[in-house]
C-alpha cells in the first residue's frame, strides 16, 4: 500500500506544500496576443510563483525583420 504523498509546488521558497497556496489564473484575450497568466500566492498574499504564456497572434513580419539585420 502506498503512504498518500502532497502535492509540491517549486516557489521562491523551495518546494512547498500546493495546498498551503493559493492559485489563480487570468487571461489577456486582444487583437495581437493571448496571454495567460498563473499565479501561487502565500498565507501572506506574496506572490511565490507566476507563470505567463503568450501567443503572438499577428507573428514576426519577415520582411522588417530583415531589414534590421
Amino acid at each position: 500500500m502506498q503512504a498518500q504523498q502532497t502535492p509540491l509546488v517549486w516557489t521562491i521558497n523551495g518546494n512547498v506544500p500546493a495546498d498551503s497556496l493559493q492559485y489563480s489564473t487570468a487571461w489577456d484575450v486582444t487583437d495581437t496576443y493571448i496571454k495567460f497568466t498563473e499565479t501561487y500566492t502565500d498565507a501572506s498574499a506574496c506572490i511565490v510563483k507566476q507563470s505567463v504564456h503568450v501567443y503572438d497572434k499577428i507573428g514576426v513580419n519577415v520582411e522588417s525583420a530583415i531589414q534590421t539585420f
